[in-house]
């Protein structure tokens, strides 16, 4: 980070909610493994505390998406990696039991859907 707040051309606070909301997306669909491997990855694994947790993440991706405008075309696709992190932290937030179940993928046609517009628009 340079002296400006300022990551790559990305503002920090834009750079840190992107991060928080891909990294959670990505843990959220780790559960599952991580407790195969018996840790306790979420403190309160009850569905309400699952669902919370997804929306705080949303809410960080929504602010997040406001300040993709002002991201350097160069620096655009270091963003497009969570391309996915949208839809699963929807879907964590609306059905959480699909967090345990490992179930949080999406449908192959949404996939290729939402990949090949966040290729076309740069925007996830």
């Amino acid at each position: 980070m340079r002296r400006d707040g300022r990551w790559g051309g990305i503002d920090e606070g834009v750079a840190l909610d992107a991060g928080y909301a891909f990294g959670l997306a990505a843990f959220l669909r780790a559960v599952p493994e991580l407790e195969s491997k018996g840790r306790v990855p979420l403190l309160d694994g009850r569905p309400e505390g699952v669902a919370a947790l997804a929306r705080g993440g949303l809410e960080r991706l929504k602010r997040a998406r406001k300040g993709f405008g002002g991201v350097p075309k160069a620096s655009r696709p270091a963003l497009l990696a969570g391309w996915q992190a949208g839809p699963v932290l929807a879907l964590a937030a609306k059905a959480p039991q699909r967090v345990a179940e490992g179930t949080l993928e999406l449908s192959e046609f949404s996939k290729r859907a939402r990949l090949v517009k966040a290729g076309f628009t740069g925007r996830v």
